[in-house]
């Protein structure tokens, strides 16, 4: 049967993947509650492959290789699959990573056709919009954080292509009741840009609790 292409991100209540600068320190998954953390641990776990882009590839590479709370051992073990042209072999040193440099539409595809678990994007930003724009992903899960940030960088930017239609959203909460509800911006929020996605994909969230 062939793979699931899931592109997974966490987001801000205003509807970002980062700050401006790319960071998350003070709102990401480091700050997850416990129902939260094993949501993530079995959906990593569910997985085939990690795949990303360049950029986000040298920022994981340098952390989880050494690290050892939960997520280490699936982010660890796992295979890696990093879509870049400018990443060094020398640079490609985590466990089981493998560099496509060809056309990502014709790399991903390939990829999909094979069997096994789902195949899980974690990004970057440029990586994301990408798959977005390509009409290849058939599930986004985003993990909605009750942090609002300001100023940041979002996924939902630049939308274009083909025609799209509603997709439905399917919404998961942790078993506490959440803080996080949808809403927000128009500016990356998934309600509004729903719409925007093609018709065979799915949107799914997993709402964070407050601490």
């Amino acid at each position: 049967m062939a793979r699931t292409l899931i592109l997974r991100m966490d987001m801000t209540l205003d509807g970002f993947v980062c700050g401006t600068r790319g960071d998350m320190e003070t709102w990401g998954p480091k700050h997850f509650d416990g129902d939260a953390e094993q949501w993530v641990l079995d959906s990593l776990w569910n997985t085939s492959a990690h795949v990303m882009g360049g950029e986000t590839y040298r920022g994981l590479a340098s952390y989880w290789p050494t690290a050892t709370e939960s997520f280490a051992k699936p982010m660890n073990e796992i295979p890696k699959v990093v879509f870049s042209r400018s990443l060094r072999d020398d640079e490609a040193t985590w466990k089981s990573t493998t560099v496509l440099r060809g056309e990502l539409h014709s790399e991903m595809t390939k990829l999909k056709r094979e069997d096994g678990k789902p195949l899980v994007v974690h990004g970057g930003v440029r990586f994301a919009r990408s798959l977005i724009n390509s009409g290849l992903l058939d599930e986004v899960v985003l993990c909605r954080h009750p942090v609002a940030i300001g100023r940041g960088r979002g996924i939902f930017d630049d939308v274009k292509g083909a025609p799209h239609r509603p997709t439905r959203i399917i919404s998961r909460a942790a078993r506490r009741s959440p803080a996080a509800r949808w809403g927000g911006t128009s500016r990356g929020s998934p309600r509004t840009c729903a719409s925007r996605w093609p018709s065979s994909t799915r949107v799914r969230a997993a709402r964070r609790r407050a601490a």
